[in-house]
């Protein structure tokens, strides 16, 4: 396992170019060895369209045959909800040797009190926000890793709209993904 890893999680429902590109910028910007997508299993906070193994499998097609990307199943693993303490807890037990940087959107870090045992997970783990548009203020450029990435408005909740209205993903989502999508019927209403 490489030392510098940034924990990249999500529901990736579908995992769009936008997700790509930002652990792309991660991966560069932070100097890692590796980024490792974690999709989530049963999430705590929000509902899921697809079933974790559909997840899965299309975050396995957007990340294959790049080197600097691996994907991770310790959460779809895990019996009960997800929550990133957790993740953190198992990623360390797997691979006591590597650094981990846990990547997140800003909005999400603006959030982050709220999280289950949110201390403890700050105090386990480095973090580093993912930022279209929100510049960090002094204290946290002090205390946080910050990487800008490109601006480009798209959310996995628009893609899903998109196959839902018989529209397509070219440009939003890798081919392979699209296909997958299309051939297992993912996202159209009583599908």
């Amino acid at each position: 396992m490489p030392t510098r890893v940034g924990v990249f999680g999500g529901s990736f429902d579908p995992p769009h170019l936008g997700h790509l590109l930002a652990a792309t910028a991660a991966f560069e910007t932070l100097g890692l060895d590796l980024v490792l997508w974690v999709p989530t299993g049963d999430q705590s906070h929000k509902a899921s369209t697809s079933a974790a193994h559909h997840r899965l499998e299309m975050v396995r097609l957007a990340t294959a045959g790049e080197a600097r990307f691996a994907v991770s199943t310790v959460d779809i693993d895990r019996e009960g909800p997800t929550y990133s303490i957790d993740t953190v807890t198992d990623l360390r037990g797997l691979y006591s040797d590597a650094e981990f940087t846990f990547l997140l959107g800003d909005d999400a870090w603006a959030g982050i009190d709220s999280w289950h045992r949110s201390s403890e997970l700050t105090s386990l783990v480095q973090f580093a926000v993912l930022s279209r548009t929100t510049v960090a203020t002094e204290a946290e450029a002090e205390s946080l890793r910050w990487v800008r990435i490109p601006r480009i408005e798209m959310s996995s909740t628009e893609c899903r709209e998109r196959v839902r209205a018989g529209q397509g993903l070219r440009y939003r989502v890798p081919d392979s993904v699209a296909e997958y999508i299309e051939n297992h019927k993912l996202y159209l209403e009583g599908a």
